[in-house]
């Protein structure tokens, strides 16, 4: 019998399945190398579950489009076709969804920047100056911040990375309180001074080991003003300690 002549792209095919066996063979191993540095990165910088749920799967899926998109173009190049016409389309279409998306990316890339940074962590007090709380849950997109009243601020990240933050700590950490007392000229400023002490060692919550500052501020107006500073045992002690603290000075002044 005689053999048919085999067509060229055929044969070209066939000459190109090494190249391409050895293509997908480099962009598994690739991957896999790639894969294997992200694993070792995160355990340096030991993730939280936001990081871990979040951008590892992200960046995992970054690096496998990357190496398979190299890997598809030296196969394509191999087999003859325009990859120079494929880029510019493909560069096109990337940049008209950056444009697209560009506020989620800049969310996205600053909400790694505060996980990696440890600026503050999830359970610290934090004060941005229009709103202050404990953080709640540092996402993807946004920050969550629970106010003293319980409501819930919706941070963007990029706003958190761009501003002043005052991070005042663990919300199980000792609290200072301040507040001012006003009293008429007349009335006897050490008597008063002994009045506080009493109650702020009687009142509920106050840090232990901690003394409790008394001390003239300004005498003006016709009156006399007292700064009362103390701490308490935790954020959530403020508010009902200050309360309990200025009942009893009612009553009893």
């Amino acid at each position: 019998l005689r053999l048919l002549p085999i067509p060229e792209a055929y044969a070209k095919v066939a000459i190109g399945i090494p190249h391409v066996v050895i293509v997908i063979a480099l962009v598994v191993w690739s991957r896999q190398m790639g894969t294997a540095a992200l694993i070792w990165g995160m355990r340096r910088v030991q993730p939280t579950q936001v990081l871990k749920a979040g951008f590892v799967p992200l960046l995992q899926n970054l690096i496998t489009l990357l190496t398979g998109t190299l890997g598809l173009i030296s196969i394509l190049q191999y087999f003859g076709f325009d990859v120079m016409s494929l880029l510019t389309a493909l560069g096109v279409g990337s940049l008209a969804v950056g444009l697209a998306a560009k506020d989620t990316l800049s969310h996205m890339i600053s909400g790694f920047t505060l996980i990696i940074d440890r600026n503050f962590v999830p359970g610290d007090r934090i004060n941005l100056g229009t709103c202050a709380g404990e953080v709640e849950e540092i996402g993807l997109r946004s920050t969550r911040i629970r106010t003293p009243s319980g409501q819930v601020w919706i941070v963007p990240n990029s706003e958190l990375v761009n501003t002043k933050i005052l991070n005042q700590g663990p919300s199980t950490t000792a609290t200072l309180v301040t507040t001012q007392i006003r009293l008429s000229p007349r009335s006897s400023y050490s008597r008063a001074h002994d009045l506080l002490s009493r109650i702020h060692s009687e009142t509920r919550g106050m840090a232990a080991g901690r003394p409790c500052s008394i001390q003239l501020l300004s005498l003006g107006d016709g009156l006399q003003s007292i700064q009362v500073s103390f701490w308490v045992s935790g954020a959530g002690d403020a508010d009902p300690a200050l309360s309990d603290l200025l009942e009893r000075w009612m009553i009893e002044a």
